[in-house]
């Protein structure tokens, strides 16, 4: 079958690299402007682009990549191929003025936390297990309550959780805990935490991931190459400012691309951009209700800043989770140790 409609992708990050590399897969795109993706940004990527600065590299992250799907890491491997490295984790949170391993060690709290607060952790978890058993969480801060009790949450949930979403725990859904923690619970942290181990059944808790040699963003420039030489056309700086349609078809996309006003038609539109975005690009305009739903979301600001510090490793970890409430970031990462390619030689 061969493409004659107009396709158009909003979005170079991994969802819309994917899209374009399915159609690719599954149709014979035999026109250089059959399938066109627009995206505002100056590489490819999305929120898992990197950026070089004078022989260093940076990602909007970090990112590790980690996958039980076979078709997915078949991916990576067909784009990355040698460039695909396993690394070996070590993270660890940073409170109240000490380092804490994670996953998180017997010896290594008792020793930091103390005998008594380590003591007081414990029981707030058995009385958690007891009397909150016929709890029906309908928050973060509800769903880590009842599983882990009120003092791990105080400890290692509430401050670092705050930080990244800018919201409080008891106004985030019990939803997301249960994906995101997804079946770790304090038997399972306990067992890695006497015999070493690190279970593959927590995505929380493995002890290595893949990462591309040159950084996240490294395998979607790969994938942009791919799709590109099969006639999909990336458009890169191109912000896309009206979305046309009938209301049951979208007919055309404009866009801005260096200043210069452009319009694309569309038979098929494929968007990952942001839905309030979304929204509020339609013309016409949907009704008010949807226009004002759409203003209530919100999304989260991504501000990293990125430092080359000409001296000795640093620290030895991939990353550190700052949960110390007085320090207002939440993260501090070296690339350095996640491949010796990120940074250039000293």
């Amino acid at each position: 079958m061969k493409v004659k409609e107009a396709i158009v992708i909003i979005g170079a990050g991994p969802a819309g690299l994917s899209c374009a590399f399915e159609l690719t897969c599954h149709k014979k795109i035999n026109s250089p402007n059959a399938v066109v993706i627009l995206d505002k940004n100056k590489v490819v990527g999305g929120l898992a682009r990197t950026y070089e600065y004078k022989g260093y590299r940076f990602d909007v992250g970090p990112h590790r990549f980690y996958t039980k799907n076979q078709e997915v890491l078949h991916i990576w491997r067909k784009f990355l191929k040698r460039d695909l490295i396993e690394v070996t984790r070590l993270t660890r949170m940073f409170y109240k003025g000490k380092l804490f391993y994670y996953p998180v060690q017997l010896k290594d709290v008792v020793l930091k936390l103390g005998i008594f607060e380590s003591f007081l952790t414990a029981v707030s978890f058995i009385k958690a297990k007891l009397f909150l058993r016929s709890l029906r969480p309908k928050t973060f801060e509800d769903w880590i309550r009842k599983h882990f009790g009120q003092k791990l949450y105080q400890h290692f949930f509430k401050t670092y959780t705050e930080k990244v979403w800018g919201i409080p725990c008891s106004k985030i859904g019990s939803e997301w805990a249960a994906q995101r923690i997804k079946n770790l619970n304090f038997i399972e942290v306990i067992k890695t935490a006497i015999f070493g181990e690190r279970t593959r059944k927590s995505k929380s808790l493995i002890n290595k991931f893949y990462y591309p040699k040159k950084g996240a963003g490294y395998c979607y420039k790969k994938m942009a190459d791919y799709v590109n030489k099969h006639n999909v056309r990336i458009n890169l700086q191109s912000q896309v400012t009206k979305i046309t349609h009938t209301r049951s078809q979208i007919t055309s996309v404009e866009y801005n691309q260096k200043g210069q006003r452009l319009d694309l038609p569309v038979d098929y539109l494929f968007s990952s951009m942001p839905l309030t975005q979304f929204i509020l690009s339609l013309d016409p305009a949907p009704d008010k209700i949807v226009i004002e739903a759409a203003k209530k979301l919100s999304y989260r600001d991504h501000i990293t800043v990125n430092l080359i510090i000409k001296r000795a490793p640093l620290f030895p970890d991939h990353w550190i989770y700052v949960h110390s409430p007085e320090v207002k970031m939440a993260r501090i990462t070296n690339y350095n140790n996640f491949s010796k390619e990120m940074v250039k030689l000293l």
